[in-house]
């Protein structure tokens, strides 16, 4: 390109010259030549640039077809399986909350709630991991869920058939003071004579009078006349 450039100007000198450096032949020339020497340096300078322009847009392709071969690699390969288990409550007659072994259990806002399980929805599948149940403020811990077998979860019920007040009924451990305390298993009233619990040992709060210890066993009801 530089050659061309020479070449043209030196045609168009008008008078000859022994002299052919760079500012001898500038001089020779007359202003048409210039015109034209200015408009050929001119498109070097533009050649230059679209070869610049060129290889970097050839680098910046490069560099995006080294990533995609990345994430095509990272997309087929296989997926790591996600193992599933039920826990189930066939016989259940109260909703109760499942969590993540390692929630604070709260309330279904909270990170870690699994979902419900109630009479109408007596199981609920969940990834295998370890588990609790909550009954009102009381807690079933540590329930291992495995893709093989549900847990055994077991329950029982605790009966006043007569009952014309409400008793609240508590965990033996709890101190019982009001049904935002850990341990509170929920109430027995008139229109609800009847509390289904996990099996353990149980206290009934009439006011501030208890009757413990109530002892509950699997499948069975314990009846407090």
């Amino acid at each position: 390109m530089v050659a061309t450039l020479f070449v043209n100007a030196a045609l168009l000198l008008q008078e000859a010259t022994t002299s052919w450096d760079l500012r001898s032949m500038l001089h020779s020339m007359s202003t048409l030549a210039l015109i034209v020497v200015f408009i050929l340096f001119v498109l070097s300078i533009y050649s230059f640039g679209v070869m610049i322009d060129r290889a970097l847009m050839y680098s910046a392709a490069r560099k995006q077809s080294r990533v995609f071969v990345q994430q095509v690699a990272v997309t087929s390969a296989p997926s790591p399986a996600i193992l599933l288990g039920t826990i189930s409550l066939p016989n259940i007659t109260r909703t109760v909350e499942v969590y993540d072994q390692s929630s604070s259990g709260d309330s279904a806002y909270v990170a870690g709630y699994a979902g419900t399980i109630s009479p109408t929805t007596t199981a609920l599948q969940v990834p295998t991991g370890t588990y609790k149940l909550k009954m009102a403020n009381l807690f079933v811990q540590h329930v291992a869920v495995t893709p093989t077998r549900p847990p055994e979860i077991l329950l029982g019920t605790i009966g006043l058939p007569n009952i014309n007040r409400t008793v609240e009924v508590y965990e033996q451990s709890s101190s019982g003071d009001s049904a935002y305390v850990a341990g509170y298993a929920g109430t027995i009233s008139p229109t609800a004579t009847t509390l289904q619990v996990p099996v353990g040992t149980y206290k009934l709060k009439f006011a501030n009078l208890f009757v413990q210890p109530v002892r509950v066993e699997s499948g069975k009801t314990v009846i407090a006349q």
